[in-house]
């Protein structure tokens, strides 16, 4: 009876280990898989949301809270991992990044009737915004505006201009549920993972 335990005790310790290895062999797939993962998402959504500091001069009150806009993006012009976004001078985002120039834009993948959007993706790039200067804007108008058509209107005349998003982190949410993983990613590693390198997803998982 005394062996029957032992060998059912062993068997036990032996399966856990073997989850436990299974589980850390996910999760460093994962982990290799997402720089490519957050740069498609990047690539792939064209609306982010751009936090910033509440500045002095636009509330007493509230002054140094996270103040949260949404803008229109795009990662297209190329690629690169560090959108150009669409931004008002006149916007209180604006303001607050006159004071304090940093800031974080949440990305996150769009949900439907049958998945809420916990479960899926998500990224938050961490930088600053730089407006492009005239040669920098006529080369990547056109390349925005085909991303989003109903911009015309509004860079040619309300104030609107071109950001670029320079990002100093950035971090990877998977989502909740079975597939969660979330980490800070290496910055040169986001840079140099092209998202549409789909080689990176077939090779074999290395051992």
């Amino acid at each position: 009876m005394a062996n029957s335990t032992m060998r059912f005790l062993l068997s036990v310790a032996a399966l856990c280990l073997h989850l436990r290895f299974l589980m850390v062999e996910a999760l460093n797939a994962r982990a290799a898989d997402s720089p490519y993962s957050a740069r498609q998402l990047v690539l792939k959504q064209k609306i982010l949301h751009l936090s910033s500091i509440v500045s002095q001069s636009m509330s007493q009150d509230v002054a140094k809270y996270p103040f949260s806009a949404i803008a229109l993006y795009t990662d297209e012009c190329p690629s690169s991992g560090s959108p150009i976004v669409m931004l008002s001078h006149t916007q209180m985002t604006m303001h607050n990044l006159a004071d304090n120039k940093h800031c974080s834009a949440l990305i996150r993948t769009e949900g439907d009737d049958n998945i809420s959007p916990v479960f899926l993706p998500r990224v938050t790039l961490f930088g600053r915004v730089e407006l492009l200067d005239d040669k920098e804007f006529s080369k990547v108008k056109s390349c925005f505006l085909n991303a989003h058509p109903e911009a015309q209107r509004w860079l040619d005349f309300h104030g609107y201009h071109l950001y670029h998003l320079q990002v100093d982190a950035v971090y990877y949410d998977a989502g909740f549920g079975e597939r969660h993983f979330e980490a800070w990613i290496d910055l040169p590693q986001y840079r140099r993972a092209h998202p549409y390198d789909l080689e990176h997803f077939l090779r074999p998982p290395q051992h």
